[in-house]
């Protein structure tokens, strides 16, 4: 590719004249609007969010950030209570200040950008993938591919939810854009503005990971692509160095503030993670890795996107079915023997067309790069989380490597058009989204009634339990402190610092002590609290009411085991 001349295609449509450029760019604006509109629209229909991570951690992480409760309380969140609460200030402001409709129209409609940057890019690449069709063929491919991106397990029953994985998704696929635009407009050279629209797409990735720490699978995903996006090596390393440095820059940005009081506070940076690193006290030393949805083998590691085509749940809660991933995999395994076999094609065309060939080989430069991109952030994800939500970024970007798969594999573009649009009619038919937790519309987001409880002051209420109930903490007076002894971190008797300091804070308090627990008290419960030399004080509690819980909960009076001494 040394020597490449640099090429940018002509603007979408038949003319490069301003009056073209202007339509496209209203175009644009159009899908902008009518993506915020239709699905902020279309959250507002499937109801209120009602998921486990917003009643465990969503909600009451924004709300500990805001009113510095970390370090009052004791694991509320369980081990999610250390994740950076950053992303989680919007859907906590628009829950507290605005109508819930209003909420859950206004959080869709930003998860709408998602299907607004999937059409733009596939508007940028039509002009490869579509060369010689007519400007109504690429728009129409455009929106569908935007169309069948959405259209998926993962992104539609998170639509308007506050699960971040679709906010997440924007960071990626916007920092992939800019990737590809700067490819574009810079050819094989990666000039100063080249440079810049790299920095700051590093920068945007990075922001995300910072946000999410599982979104940094796209992030490795991104450095092993990039060296596969010029020929030169001069040009694969300055491109690397210059988003690398931005990203660096991004995560430090979103994550750094956070970073530094998680290291003030546990003496590792990104505590829970990779403790057996960083060894702080208050947990084992150990890396942490939620391992439920890992393939059982290698054999089942391999053939995970067969699976998919499957009413399948080993990668989610609820069963779903996706044949994206399959025909993918098929597409991909067709491919370097098509291409051995149509090698010598693709000369002779090359020969006979020097505008045709530059194309080709700036197309082939860029689908390299999408291609290595797609497939070493998903396996990169099987190999550390395999769970189905982590990459909504590449379920919104599977049909654009659907259609840049089918154009190396055939360069005829009825033919393309054809098995690309039986293709996505296909994946359409198959989807079989799964279950999401959903509640009617009614004027207050959380409908809760907590008992009234006099001298809030020096209370503690003990949690038992790993069910999310963390969302009705903020619905307590604020002086209330909340001790959650058993979570999925730390477990009664685990010898760390965690239990250690609450063992000391409910032995030296001289206060009330309450448990929260359910109206089935369960004798589990009493176990529990018993190893904290405390007891059920009565068999009548105060009724907490939510339309959240089945069964409903209870606030237990309790009392110690043994009177202490004066």
């Amino acid at each position: 590719m040394i020597g490449e001349k640099t090429m940018e295609p002509q603007s979408f449509g038949c003319g490069n004249g301003r009056a073209m450029v202007k339509t496209q760019k209203s175009i644009i604006i159009i899908v902008f609007i009518q993506s915020f509109l239709f699905f902020g629209l279309l959250s507002v229909y499937f109801g209120k969010d009602n998921n486990w991570d917003l009643r465990n951690y969503h909600y009451y992480n924004a709300f500990a950030f805001l009113h510095n409760r970390p370090g009052f309380d004791y694991l509320p969140s369980q081990l999610q209570t250390f994740l950076n609460p950053i992303l989680d200030l919007p859907s906590y402001y628009l829950i507290q200040n605005t109508h819930p409709i209003l909420a859950g129209f206004i959080l869709g409609g930003i998860h709408g950008i998602n299907y607004w940057i999937i059409f733009v890019l596939s508007l940028l690449l039509s002009n490869y993938t579509l060369a010689r069709a007519p400007t109504i063929v690429k728009l129409l491919f455009a929106l569908s591919s935007a169309g069948v991106g959405v259209y998926g397990s993962g992104f539609l029953p998170r639509l308007g939810t506050t699960t971040n994985d679709n906010l997440v998704s924007i960071f990626v696929l916007l920092s992939l854009l800019l990737i590809i635009k700067s490819a574009i407009t810079g050819g094989a050279t990666c000039g100063r503005k080249q440079k810049f629209c790299v920095l700051v797409s590093g920068c945007i990735m990075g922001m995300g990971i910072g946000f999410k720490l599982t979104a940094a699978i796209h992030g490795l995903g991104m450095m092993v692509a990039l060296p596969f996006l010029y020929g030169r090596w001069k040009e694969r390393l300055l491109t690397s160095c210059y988003w690398s440095t931005g990203m660096v820059c991004g995560f430090l940005l979103s994550a750094g503030a956070w970073m530094m009081k998680m290291w003030s506070m546990f003496g590792n940076p990104i505590f829970p993670f990779f403790n057996g690193i960083f060894k702080s006290p208050y947990m084992a030393a150990v890396n942490f890795s939620d391992r439920r949805y890992f393939p059982e083998d290698c054999l089942q590691g391999f053939l995970y996107p067969f699976y998919f085509a499957f009413t399948d749940t080993r990668v989610l809660e609820y069963p779903f079915r996706d044949i994206r991933w399959a025909i993918i995999y098929v597409l991909l395994f067709l491919l370097p023997f098509v291409m051995i076999l149509s090698r010598h094609k693709i000369n002779d065309r090359a020969k006979r067309s020097q505008t045709t060939a530059d194309r080709d080989t700036s197309f082939t430069r860029i689908a390299i790069f999408m291609i290595v991109f797609f497939t070493s952030s998903y396996c990169i994800w099987q190999l550390r989380f395999s769970v189905y939500r982590y990459i909504v970024a590449l379920e919104l970007l599977a049909p654009i490597i659907i259609m840049i798969l089918i154009t190396l594999i055939n360069r005829q573009n009825t033919f393309r058009i054809v098995l690309t649009a039986s293709i996505f009619l296909g994946i359409i038919v198959a989807v079989q989204r799964p279950y999401s937790e959903r509640l009617a519309w009614k004027s207050s987001f959380f409908e809760i009634e907590v008992p009234e409880i006099k001298n809030p002051e020096n209370i503690i209420i003990i949690i038992t339990q790993t069910n999310p109930w963390s969302y009705l903490f903020p619905h307590f007076p604020a002086a209330i402190r909340f001790v959650r002894v058993n979570t999925n971190l730390t477990t009664p008797g685990d010898k760390n610092k965690f239990q250690a300091e609450m063992e000391d804070l409910l032995e030296k308090h001289v206060g009330q002590f309450y448990l929260l627990s359910s109206t089935i008290y369960e004798i589990e419960d009493r176990e529990i609290i018993a190893r904290y030399g405390l007891k059920l004080a009565c068999n009548e509690g105060a009724a907490i009411k939510s339309k959240h819980e089945l069964p409903g909960l209870v606030l237990w009076r309790l009392e110690r085991l043994h009177e202490r001494a004066q």
